[in-house]
């Protein structure tokens, strides 16, 4: 059922990612006693999955249909479609720098990579105690917005990250992500999703 999912959004008419998503947003314009429906496809007569409801903040869309009037977002376990006309984009989020947090992951073997604001991350392999690193450079890509790059040194050794703004899947689930990353750590590389934290 998941790779029908996977095929169906790989099929659907998405726009470019570029720089500008992920972001997030909040429901706006929605009368108090209703609320914006998360649709299966970005279609107002598409399957409605869940509700959102009228002061919903930190909705995290990934990517919006080609016309631009629906927005992808994660609900539970799967992705679905909310109105963008319902939605606005909060201030703050450059559009030409890495966002500020992220908790990225992967699984076979399961990994977790947490980067905040402060310089010291925290990594963890399946099996395996957290481990802080130390981010010694950001980088974004000179002739691609929506790329970026760090690295970072710690007791497992050396590590380096780079991050695409593209859509992602987690290989678990049906949800979809707005960013994929590549890390390598001491002598070992990993592959998975990113998602921005409030």
């Amino acid at each position: 059922m998941k790779y029908l999912v996977y095929l169906m959004i790989a099929l659907l008419p998405v726009s470019t990612l570029a720089a500008n998503f992920p972001a997030f947003y909040d429901v706006t314009g929605v009368a108090a006693d209703d609320t914006l429906n998360v649709r299966a496809g970005p279609m107002g007569t598409d399957q409605k999955l869940a509700e959102l409801g009228p002061n919903q903040s930190n909705i995290e869309i990934v990517a919006v249909s080609e016309s631009g009037k629906w927005g992808l977002l994660n609900i539970g376990e799967r992705s679905g479609w909310a109105s963008m006309r319902y939605l606005k984009r909060q201030p703050g989020q450059d559009a030409n720098a890495m966002p500020r947090q992220l908790s990225c992951f992967g699984t076979e073997p399961y990994w977790a990579l947490d980067i905040g604001e402060d310089p010291e991350i925290k990594f963890t392999l399946a099996g395996n105690p957290e481990e802080s690193l130390r981010v010694q450079n950001l980088t974004r890509s000179r002739n691609n917005t929506g790329k970026y790059g760090m690295t970072a040194q710690g007791a497992l050794g050396f590590m380096t990250a780079s991050m695409t703004a593209a859509l992602c899947n987690d290989g678990m689930s049906d949800r979809n992500f707005g960013i994929s990353v590549d890390i390598i750590v001491g002598s070992s590389q990993f592959s998975g999703c990113c998602t921005l934290v409030p």
